[in-house]
């Protein structure tokens, strides 16, 4: 019998990291196409030919989803160590604003608080919302409204949920929601980013 020991898991989801190696995941063992994360995406369309975005498909659009640590030595030193940021990039690699996302509630993404950590709150720029937070997210096994199924889920706890949204008005002047759903957990202390990469198709956020 073989036992083939394998690392801890810094974060869900996690094909894009080899459990053995520690290293970035890829489809054959000595290398190749990386594997990737992908977003889930609901009702959002291409700004280009207006069909929507299944996040996975060159048809159809992909979006990668990157959870990765940042170096950022000018933020507040007293957060360092405990943030975690949301990006939006387009597929040019440029930010995308987050105020974009004009139907999302920010305060109920993540069990954050403001820079100083005085209150609940966050940090929202034009390229980023960054949250003062405490390591492992979740922080227990106990369903909460930051958690997949909300506190009516007896059985969670396990995994936080986030959702980012935004309405438009569509052809016929119906109102369109598209959203970025997220089930994850980061069990690693550190400084965190959890980046939405519309690689090959950019969202519409404009009215028809």
């Amino acid at each position: 019998m073989i036992v083939t020991p394998v690392r801890d898991q810094p974060y869900i989801p996690n094909d894009d990291y080899n459990k053995t190696t520690g290293k970035p995941n890829t489809q054959l063992p000595a290398g190749g196409q990386p594997v990737r994360n992908f977003a889930n995406i609901q009702n959002i369309r291409n700004a280009a030919n207006n069909q929507f975005i299944d996040g996975r498909s060159i048809d159809k659009g992909i979006v990668y989803l990157y959870i990765r640590k940042f170096v950022d030595p000018a933020g507040n030193a007293a957060a360092i160590g405990h943030r975690l940021r949301f990006k939006f990039l387009d597929k040019d690699s440029a930010a995308i604003d987050p105020f974009r996302f004009n139907a999302t509630k920010w305060i109920d993404q993540v069990h954050g608080f403001n820079p100083a950590g005085t209150a609940p709150g966050f940090d929202q720029t034009h390229t980023y919302v960054e949250y003062n937070v405490a390591y492992p997210i979740p922080l227990a096994r106990i369903p909460t409204k930051y958690t997949v199924g909300g506190v009516a889920n007896r059985n969670g706890g396990e995994t936080a949920h986030a959702e980012f949204s935004f309405t438009r008005t569509g052809f016929g002047n119906v109102r369109e929601t598209g959203r970025i759903l997220l089930d994850f957990a980061i069990f690693e202390k550190g400084d965190w980013e959890i980046v939405f990469h519309f690689k090959t198709a950019n969202p519409k956020f404009d009215n028809d």
